[in-house]
């Protein structure tokens, strides 16, 4: 089943919050297994819909929050890392528009400092895939985390913001996911729920959808490019654009 909610037209914004400190946002990535680069699918090309290149992509900017929790390895996790070939799919598609400005987050229990990618224009293409590489397992779920670094990245209100969280939404939101999804601007948030393991219920797909995201779509099964679809979707439709189609081409 796929839930969608409404999309909010962009508007300018104000936000102020206080960030933890760098030492207590790092996690310890010793002594864990990060995913084999061997076992990667490989992103999926996407044929730009009507009026792409018109469409203003160059001033968007948009921030990946990758879920790399535990529940995100192992049995009915992604182990082949559909959530990179995912957002790389989307780079590939803005760079197809003539550009805009890519960041990375990677959360989990935690958001450590050194695995975020700053906004990086899509041009910049192997720093991306580096940023996108899949790390050790970060520990618990804890979506705040990645919410407040996007925040922290955020530079100016003449830009378009979308923040893309890919995730299992093996996690029970509350009232700090609202505050902070209200901080950022209005619409900008979209979960889209890889659930491979069946564990996203319909007790926590009706609590996401209360948290005031721009959208929410969850995924029932591994396809990685319905899943590309669905995330380049998001920014097509928010560019005023039909969404993409997948290209025949690998």
């Amino acid at each position: 089943m796929t839930g969608r909610g409404l999309f909010v037209p962009r508007g300018r914004y104000r936000l102020s919050i206080g960030l933890p400190s760098r030492s207590a946002q790092r996690a310890p990535l010793h002594h864990r297994p990060s995913v084999p680069r061997a076992t990667y699918v490989r992103p999926v090309v996407l044929v730009p819909p009507p009026g792409w290149e018109q469409a203003g992509v160059q001033d968007f900017d948009v921030i990946f929050l990758i879920d790399d929790s535990g529940s995100m390895y192992g049995f009915g996790g992604d182990n082949d890392a559909k959530r990179r070939a995912c957002a790389l799919s989307v780079v590939q598609l803005m760079a197809k528009g003539g550009g805009g400005r890519v960041g990375v987050v990677h959360w989990g229990s935690s958001a450590p400092e050194e695995l975020v990618l700053p906004l990086t224009p899509v041009s910049a293409r192997r720093r991306i895939e580096q940023a996108l590489e899949i790390p050790p397992t970060l520990g618990g779920t804890r979506l705040c985390s990645g919410l407040e670094r996007a925040l922290g990245m955020i530079e100016t209100p003449e830009r378009h913001v979308l923040v893309l969280v890919i995730t299992d939404g093996l996690e029970c939101p509350a009232e700090n996911h609202a505050r902070l999804v209200a901080c950022l601007p209005p619409g900008s948030v979209h979960l889209l729920i890889l659930d491979i393991g069946g564990g996203c219920t319909v007790t926590l797909e009706a609590a996401w959808q209360h948290v005031g995201l721009g959208s929410f779509t969850r995924l029932p099964h591994a396809d990685n490019a319905a899943l590309a679809l669905e995330t380049a979707g998001v920014l097509a439709r928010t560019a005023g654009c039909p969404p993409p189609e997948r290209s025949g081409k690998t």
